[in-house]
């Protein structure tokens, strides 16, 4: 009688695959939740301070600012090379841009009215560098922003 109790001991298995499957998921899980509760704030948080200044830029960080500071939608905008956009200017006398070029060529940045008419040229200058510059507008609606580069750059409308 008792060698059947021993027997039936040893035949009893471990944990089930379906349990060590279930059991590793909640624990990845577990990991992601805590990474975007934890991690994911503080990682967007970080800010970006120019080294190298526009002559018409100014030494501001590049950060996000609190939500009640936004007067208007923001875009980013990434690309690399040259590249037109088309951008809308709404309920401001000025425009204001962040820009990062990581490449080392030439950058040149222009704002065009909606007519293509050059309105001014923001930036001309070799890179890498990172600016915030304003720029007054005669008008709101409609703008076209020129890049002429080579290199990996990004443009935040504020």
């Amino acid at each position: 009688m008792q060698n059947t109790a021993v027997n039936s001991d040893l035949k009893k298995p471990g944990m089930s695959n379906t349990i060590k499957v279930v059991l590793s998921i909640i624990v990845e899980v577990a990991i992601i939740a805590v990474w975007l509760i934890v991690l994911a704030p503080w990682y967007n948080s970080t800010q970006i301070i120019a080294e190298n200044i526009s002559n018409s830029g100014t030494k501001e960080s590049i950060y996000n600012p609190p939500i009640s500071d936004i007067k208007q939608y923001r875009m980013i905008y990434r690309y690399n090379g040259s590249r037109d956009l088309i951008i809308d200017l709404m309920e401001e006398d000025r425009a204001k841009f962040a820009v990062v070029y990581h490449g080392d060529s030439n950058f040149e940045l222009t704002l065009l009215t909606n007519e293509r008419q050059e309105y001014r040229i923001i930036t001309d200058q070799k890179g890498p560098f990172e600016f915030v510059q304003s720029v007054d507008v005669p008008y709101t609606g409609p703008y076209l922003i020129k890049v002429q580069t080579v290199g990996d750059w990004s443009i935040e409308q504020r």
